[in-house]
């Protein structure tokens, strides 16, 4: 036995053929995607590794886990490996760094908690707070984000709001005269808020949904799609449908396929369970649509089955990425989506990061060539890891945008 082989010894080709299968199923590697490499570097990460080699160390039952790329890998005895793989997958999970945003109408709601600051003293001490127009955005570890979303949720439920409308001549520009006054003194007496209202501007109640990050790259091609690489968490990205990557059997197993399942509801599986009972399993270049639900800014989620790359079949597996996004953003146009958001396809199996964006711009052109009169006019990708998006090859995506030279 050395760093890499076992090998065996028998009396028979049959009793070794049989110590062989067994050692098969006793000895398994587990990959785990992960999501956000920052929770790499953590030191609870860290420390959460060394408890579970040294509580996984007997004779014969040991495991080990390293780290490769963009996934984690746990080897050792079969159940062992299962149970430490669930825990570590749990940690990846609710550690990574999502963003939340929570619709506060009307937006007198959200001026009333920036004002109170003792409102969201608990919520400021574990994630960030962000404030726009009719909504509040949380930034954080998933699993404080989510313990505080539905702190601010109940909180929001709480607040109460009225208008009144002043009838008396003058009233308006006696308010406006002495506004910073008036608000102040009303605060002092009764702890309620006052504004004055623009009947005229009326009601935006699309606003805060149509809200998305900053991206860091963004251009219009020649027939109007908005092409954008953002940071930002998938789960709540405000856009029609979501493409996940995913694999044959449509389980939502660890990184973004099990984040989307825990923010969407078991339904989402319940769903993909149906499609495989009637279709069979599906093949790398095949993509399937499922309503979203649960607590998903978007409608719809599009399953994408990304290639594992195959440096002996570099040209097919290139064409399968192709074909998935395009077969994708196909699929999202006929469901009538005009907006969708993407990851990397196929960056965690094996394509570099290069690969996978000029296959997605290619498939993107085509699309776009062959609909310039398309509903669909928001293609973003989106990927929560700070590294992806900095490195992301910009050049790339040169094809799209005519005036490239120029930004």
């Amino acid at each position: 036995m050395n760093a890499d082989k076992l090998q065996l010894l028998a009396v028979s080709d049959r009793d070794l053929k049989d110590a062989e299968d067994h050692l098969k199923r006793l000895l398994i590697s587990h990959y785990i995607d992960v999501e956000d490499s920052n929770v790499l570097k953590k030191p609870e990460w860290q420390h959460l590794v060394s408890q579970s080699e040294d509580a996984n160390n007997e004779p014969c039952r040991k495991i080990r886990i390293h780290t490769t790329g963009q996934q984690v890998v746990v080897s050792g005895h079969k159940d062992n490996v299962l149970t430490v793989s669930s825990e570590l997958a749990d940690f990846l999970t609710q550690n990574a760094q999502v963003e939340e945003t929570i619709v506060v109408k009307p937006n007198a709601k959200v001026e009333y908690i920036k004002r109170d600051k003792s409102c969201l003293e608990e919520v400021e001490d574990k994630v960030e707070v962000f404030y726009r127009n009719e909504a509040i955005c949380l930034s954080g570890s998933r699993i404080d984000v989510t313990h505080c979303k539905a702190l601010v949720e109940d909180l929001v439920s709480s607040l109460y709001f009225d208008s009144l409308k002043v009838a008396k001549p003058g009233a308006k520009t006696v308010f406006q005269d002495k506004e910073s006054m008036c608000v102040q003194s009303l605060w002092k007496e009764t702890g309620c808020l006052v504004q004055l209202i623009d009947e005229k501007s009326g009601g935006r109640d699309d606003l805060a949904f149509s809200q998305v990050p900053k991206p860091a790259y963004q251009l219009q091609t020649p027939d109007g799609v908005e092409i954008a690489v953002c940071k930002a968490d998938l789960c709540s990205y405000p856009v029609c449908a979501i493409i996940s990557s995913s694999t044959e059997d449509l389980k939502h197993s660890g990184g973004l396929a099990q984040a989307l399942l825990n923010a969407a509801g078991p339904q989402l599986q319940d769903e993909c369970n149906k499609i495989i009972n009637v279709r069979g399993q599906l093949k790398p270049g095949d993509c399937v649509i499922t309503d979203a639900g649960g607590r998903l800014c978007c409608k719809k989620v599009i399953h994408a089955v990304g290639p594992k790359f195959n440096p002996i079949k570099g040209q097919k597996v290139q064409a399968q990425l192709k074909k998935v996004v395009k077969e994708s953003l196909e699929l999202a146009e006929k469901h009538g989506c005009t907006s969708v958001a993407m990851p990397i396809i196929s960056r965690n199996k094996g394509f570099s990061l290069n690969s996978c964006a000029a296959a997605i711009t290619k498939a993107v052109k085509e699309h776009c060539d062959e609909r310039d009169d398309g509903i669909l006019k928001k293609i973003h990708l989106v990927n929560n890891d700070d590294g992806a998006v900095q490195r992301f090859p910009v050049p790339s995506l040169k094809p799209l945008d005519p005036n490239f030279s120029s930004w």
